[in-house]
């Protein structure tokens, strides 16, 4: 009887302690802005997972974001890029200060992932041309150290963008397992 009863203790505290987990694991990675990310995610053809993820690499969620570079809001947009996609979206009257807005902010972004994994056709090649520019990956794809078909990219010489990469990449996994 003491056996069972130590076997019922343990397993309420394993299940007490995995609790804990799970909502902690909630904790770090919410799904805020869902309603945007799931209407963007259908309007784009893309998994709502891969916009949390780079939202969450990003910016943790902090539509206040600046990076070092100057990028703002929720997807890390710089300002030549948000006007560029301004014209390219129709967005009236459109100023830097609009990448603080959750709603244009993750639209821009959701868009141009999705013109990336149009144009590319390949998740790594997409994420490091979001990262590093177009230029930067362009320039990459025709050098057979960092390209084997000119298509891809199999070697991406930026450490940090590397590593962006595979943080996005196991977000996405994270968010899949979550959500």
């Amino acid at each position: 009887m003491k056996k069972l009863k130590k076997l019922f203790k343990l397993i309420i505290i394993l299940f007490i302690l995995i609790s804990i987990c799970i909502n902690i694991l909630y904790f770090l990675y919410p799904n805020k802005y869902k309603e945007q990310v799931l209407k963007y995610a259908n309007e784009y053809e893309i998994e709502p997972y891969l916009i949390f993820a780079i939202i969450k690499t990003e910016s943790n969620f902090n539509n206040d974001a600046r990076s070092h570079k100057d990028a703002l809001g929720l997807m890390q947009i710089r300002d030549t890029t948000g006007e560029w996609l301004a014209k390219r979206l129709f967005i009236r009257d459109y100023t830097t200060l609009k990448l603080h807005d959750p709603d244009i902010n993750i639209m821009m972004g959701s868009w141009y992932i999705k013109s990336m994994m149009t144009k590319y056709n390949d998740l790594d090649t997409a994420l490091a041309s979001y990262n590093a520019g177009g230029g930067n990956m362009d320039k990459w794809l025709q050098d057979e150290r960092y390209s084997e078909d000119g298509l891809t990219i199999k070697n991406i010489p930026f450490p940090e963008t590397k590593k962006y990469v595979e943080k996005v990449k196991i977000n996405k996994i994270i968010y899949q397992i979550l959500y």
